[in-house]
């Protein structure tokens, strides 16, 4: 999908459970209002006011939609009741024919519905996807639905409010995230965000795998230098395929061995600890000593790890965790 075609339309940001403070702080850092209209916490579902931001120039959101409707409970009605008396086949086809840039509705098309709910609404999922289903087919007679196909509409609800969009932009293309020990690149640039990674700064990541870290703080922060370790052969051989052309600076060496000298005085620490079965679990005494040594000490470090690494990890940095999902996988972000 192109972006947004017009600059006034809402927009919904949604990505994995848990960072949306990541995305609400590279908003700011953009000059986008701190307040937010709709922050949903368990979906990390976000209604920002971007103003002349294009939302396809962010890097942590996993999808950006342009809203077709949205609701909010009345007091006799929950929002998704309000939602669906505003389904209306006119209004519905106007408002998706303006987000799809260039479209003019004629001939065959598909389209797919996503939906959420959550807490005690007065439909559950399957009834609010068929409400929806039956409102595009009225407006769009000749459109088919098919599984993860054409217009794809998302809809995430709750009892206080309910929204339905349409996707505009991904940045969950290629081959993200399928490579053992690799973590997908709007994760990554929500780690640079927290760890304020800017243009020029050093970045150091001592667990690269397959460099995903180092190859977004390059290429969307314009980071430098960035340096990054690895132990594993083939893992460190795929990350220096990927990386060429950005200058990083990989070893293929385990931390303990690395001369913490050589790095820049600014540094920030950031990386994907392992904490899966793929990689053995560095210690959390060793991930501590790295912290608060040199030249990391008082600096920002932001580390993703197991949540019960996190636990013993800032206790003993006084750094602070948030728990999130990374592709469904429970963990934490240890951060300050």
């Amino acid at each position: 999908m192109s972006a947004v075609a017009e600059s006034e339309a809402k927009i919904l940001l949604t990505t994995q459970p848990g960072w949306a403070f990541a995305t609400i702080e590279e908003l700011r850092g953009l000059g986008v209002p701190g307040r937010f209209p709709r922050y949903h916490r368990d979906s990390s579902l976000l209604v920002p006011d971007l103003g002349k931001t294009e939302p396809d120039e962010l890097g942590t959101p996993a999808i950006v939609c342009g809203i077709v409707l949205d609701a909010g409970s009345t007091g006799r009605d929950d929002a998704v009741s309000e939602l669906t008396k505003g389904l209306k086949p006119k209004a519905l086809k106007e408002k998706t024919l303006n987000l799809l840039r260039g479209s003019t509705g004629a001939g065959h098309r598909r389209f797919s519905i996503s939906t959420e709910a959550y807490g005690r609404t007065t439909m559950h999922r399957k009834q609010l996807a068929s409400a929806i289903e039956a409102a595009v087919k009225a407006a769009f007679p000749r459109w088919r639905r098919a599984p993860e196909a054409g217009a794809r509409f998302l809809c995430k609800a709750d009892p206080e409010y309910a929204v339905l969009a349409l996707q505009l932009h991904t940045n969950l293309g290629g081959d993200h995230g399928e490579r053992p020990g690799s973590l997908r690149e709007h994760l990554a640039a929500g780690l640079l965000t927290i760890a304020g990674a800017s243009r020029d700064s050093a970045v150091f990541d001592p667990f690269m795998g397959t460099g995903t870290i180092l190859k977004v703080a390059s290429e969307a922060f314009r980071a430098g230098p960035t340096i990054g370790l690895e132990v594993s052969r083939d893992t460190y051989e795929e990350a220096e395929r990927r990386l060429k052309g950005t200058g990083s600076n990989i070893f293929n060496k385990r931390f303990e061995d690395f001369d913490m000298r050589s790095l820049p005085a600014d540094a920030n620490l950031v990386s994907n600890v392992p904490f899966g079965r793929r990689f053995p679990r560095a210690s959390s005494e060793v991930l501590t000593e790295l912290v608060n040594g040199s030249p990391f000490r008082g600096k920002r470090s932001t580390l993703l790890m197991s949540r019960e690494q996190a636990m013993e990890v800032s206790k003993e940095t006084g750094l602070r965790s948030r728990n999130v999902l990374v592709l469904g996988q429970p963990a934490s972000i240890v951060y300050g």
